[in-house]
């Protein structure tokens, strides 16, 4: 029975104690201790000396040790060697704070940059960032300072005992750059350059050669944009005037007057208009694919039987014509009227003759070329058509068709993707057509 329990008084707390026999220690000294080593020794038979890591640039070292007692020291080349023990038995996390001793040939570095925040390293050896402040061994050391988008500085100083040496560094910018002095109205306003924060108006910024962007934002304001070139380093000033941000009633306003303001352009486009210059004749070619109803048919499902639409896609035709274009590249719109012989190349013996009228919104348009949107009507007659079922000839019959179309060109050329659907059979046509203009 002795044994059982036994046993089981194992399995209640041998076990768990097992499971947890690690506790996290951090040991902490002072930041210039970078680099100094961390030895422990564990109390127990025929334990050795160990060296667990080295304190990093924070002054830190973050290791796992198992429970037990451990006798610990810290070496480093500036500082007295310092000595202690530790008790580790539960899983919470211990913190060992040294107050490590300089020795007594040493001094004491201050450095700092412009801007501050810099990367400080000492004789190779990473010391954290500037400002800093830690003691060295007397003698020369090498300092290096190092920044994102600065120029990195190395330097040598030389330490004296039991004195302090500082050093200022300002850091240059890895590209050229020049000095500009942004003022704003109303002042205040947040500066950045090229996305970069730069300061609070008034302010001096640097900024780099070449083109670059200059945003004043201000809370009740709206962000105001200016871009410039800078050819030289020379100092320059800059303004930037804030419009105030307005309600509801002001946008309103807003839009009306625009779309004045776009209502006087057209009018204005068409009183400038040289009736001669913009009237221009050309020839066309297109091809166009699509379908025709055949009607319905039939299909069964587990709820029964359904009817849905068939579609005889296989109409393929192609046509050429003339069109004379009234407009421009240049103008808001433009009227494109003509004619064109089609033939259906897939079905036999039909034939179309169609008078193609669209209007186009040049919504990109330049002195040279534009892109457009066009709706049009295209009223026609089908010269004849044979069908095969009923053994009957039509002829002159109506065959029109509404238009869709987005395109592009030039003074000369034109090229379009359309859509077409007929008015009389509710056919639909995919088409694209290429024009020339004299």
């Amino acid at each position: 029975m002795k044994k059982y329990i036994a046993f089981l008084l194992f399995m209640l707390f041998a076990l768990p104690l097992a499971a947890q026999s690690e506790q996290p220690v951090v040991f902490k000294v002072q930041p210039d201790a970078v680099g100094a080593k961390v030895i422990i020794k564990k109390d127990a038979a025929n334990a050795v000396e160990q060296e667990v890591g080295v304190i990093d640039e924070y002054g830190e070292l973050s290791l796992f040790l198992e429970y037990g007692r451990y006798t610990y020291k810290i070496v480093s080349d500036n500082f007295q060697t310092a000595n202690g023990e530790l008790e580790l038995f539960s899983s919470d996390p211990h913190t060992e704070t040294v107050e490590l001793r300089p020795l007594g040939d040493t001094g004491t570095l201050n450095v700092a940059t412009t801007p501050e925040g810099a990367s400080i390293s000492i004789d190779g050896v990473a010391r954290g960032i500037t400002p800093y402040k830690g003691n060295l061994r007397t003698g020369s050391h090498t300092i290096e300072v190092s920044k994102p988008g600065y120029k990195t500085v190395k330097k040598s100083v030389y330490i004296t005992v039991g004195a302090s040496c500082d050093e200022s560094i300002a850091l240059s910018p890895d590209v050229e750059t020049a000095v500009i002095n942004v003022t704003t109205y109303p002042s205040g306003a947040t500066i950045t350059v090229n996305g970069n924060y730069a300061g609070v108006s008034p302010c001096i910024v640097n900024a780099p050669l070449g083109e670059c962007e200059i945003t004043a934002s201000k809370s009740g304001y709206k962000d105001e944009k200016k871009t410039i070139t800078i050819h030289t380093t020379d100092s320059r000033n800059e303004s930037l005037y804030l419009t105030a941000r307005r309600n509801a009633m002001d946008g309103i306003a807003d839009a009306a007057s625009s779309v004045a303001d776009f209502t006087g352009d057209v009018v204005d486009d068409i009183r400038d208009w040289d009736i001669w210059e913009y009237i221009q004749f050309g020839l066309t070619a297109s091809l166009d694919y699509g379908g025709i109803p055949g009607g319905t048919e039939s299909g069964y499902s587990e709820y029964g039987e359904y009817e849905y639409p068939v579609f005889d896609v296989g109409l393929f035709t192609t046509g050429i014509g003339a069109q004379l274009r009234f407009g421009s590249t240049e103008t808001w719109f433009n009227f494109v009227g003509g004619a064109k012989y089609l033939f259906a190349v897939s079905y036999e013996n039909i034939h179309q003759v169609v008078f193609p009228m669209t209007l186009n919104w040049n919504m990109l348009r330049s002195d040279d070329a534009a892109v457009y949107l066009g709706l049009g009507y295209e009223p026609g007659i089908l010269l004849s058509s044979y069908d095969e079922y009923t053994d009957d000839y039509y002829r002159l019959l109506p065959a029109s068709d509404f238009i869709m179309q987005i395109g592009g060109g030039s003074r000369h050329w034109d090229w379009n993707l359309y859509m077409k659907i007929n008015v009389n059979t509710t056919y639909l046509l995919f088409g694209t057509s290429f024009s020339y203009f004299f």
